[in-house]
This record gives C-alpha cells, structure tokens and sequence, in this order.
C-alpha cells in the first residue's frame, strides 16, 4: 500500500492501523511533499499507530537512517524515485525498489538498461486512470508486460487498480498490486484492503 494523506479524509495514521487490520503488509510512505522533518516525523506516527512488527514500509532514503536508529528491528526498506535515485547501501541487506514508469520502458533497448543498479522490486504506474495523476495517461497492461519481461525483479502494478483488475494485472505478469486511495480513501479500509488480498489470492491461484 502506498500512501498519500491528501486523499484521505482523516487521520493518515488511523486509515494505515485501519488497511493493517484487514491484511495490508507492506506500506510505502510516499509524501513526496513533505520535508525531511516531516517525513520522517510522519513515519514515526505511522509506525507508532500500526504496532505491529510484520509490516514492511519502506521510505525515502534520506529517512532511512533515522528510522533504523529508532526502531533496530523495524522491517525498513528504501524507495528510489525519479528525485532520489541513487542509493549507497549500508554493510547489511537492505530491501531497495524503484518507481517504473512507461516511458523508462519504452526508452530502454535491453534489460540491462532498464535496471543497472540492483533493486529488489519496481512499482510499475500509471496502470489504469488514477486520481493522484490526473495528467498522466493510464499504461494499460500490455505496457505492464513489457515492463515485466524487460525487468530482473519483481514488478507490481500501481495506479486506479481495484479488485476487478488486479486478475488482469497478474494475467499481464504483474507479482503484486500496491494500492493507494482504493484502500485508504475508502469508507472503511480494513475492508476494502481485505477485498484487495482476496481479490490477489484469487488471481494467484490455480
């Protein structure tokens, strides 16, 4: 799940406990408005709220660091984007993914260079129609695939999924979905997030 608190409306951290409860595992705090403060003061409050040592979040990796000192054990990783796009790793293994977008397929000629530094997993987005970027045409799914074929990690699909299209996601070779206001802008996302999950499962079955 990633999130984005303008389009929720209450409080981001009881949406987030909220999408947990239902199932949500892997949160990916994006906020690319805020200032490192901020950021990481609302990843604390994030954390603090959800309780629960099984989730994954990963975050910017200027907040990398903070977070690691104040939660040793915390299941932390970094996201790379187009404004933080290089990543010195510490000495231990750390969970590394990046924003993919169409028009970084369609420019890459070989697998090489699409990817040439060493991630674990790229959200691919737009996929379909999304709110949070009413400028961007939608990708589709056959541009999804050729993410997926050109990519040497896993590839979830981002932007305007539901339940009803994650199958077609997974047809196209997607891993995994991410979702953002489907989950959190939702009257009630811990079951909203649930719907997600069985939806995936469904799709992910023989």
């Amino acid at each position: 799940m990633v999130t984005d608190r303008h389009r929720v409306s209450r409080p981001l951290t009881s949406a987030v406990a909220d999408a947990v409860a239902g199932g949500a595992s892997w949160i990916r705090v994006r906020e690319p408005d805020l200032e490192l403060l901020a950021y990481v003061t609302l990843c604390q409050l994030l954390i603090d709220a959800v309780s629960d040592d099984r989730v994954t979040w990963t975050v910017r990796p200027d907040a990398y660091l903070f977070l690691r000192s104040a939660w040793p054990t915390l299941r932390v990783g970094v996201h790379l984007t187009g404004t933080h796009m290089i990543w010195d790793a510490p000495d231990h293994r750390v969970l590394v993914g990046h924003s993919l977008h169409a028009a970084d397929v369609a420019a890459a000629s070989t697998r090489d260079d699409l990817h040439r530094r060493l991630v674990d997993y790229a959200l691919f987005a737009p996929i379909y129609s999304t709110t949070s970027k009413p400028n961007v045409a939608p990708a589709g799914t056959h541009a999804l695939a050729r993410a997926v074929q050109r990519a040497n990690c896993p590839v979830f699909a981002l932007g305007g999924v539901t339940p009803a299209t994650i199958a077609a996601c997974v047809a196209a070779g997607a891993f995994g979905v991410a979702v953002s206001s489907g989950i959190l802008a939702a009257d009630a996302p811990r079951e909203a997030s649930d719907a997600y999950l069985q939806a995936l499962r469904h799709a992910h079955s023989p």
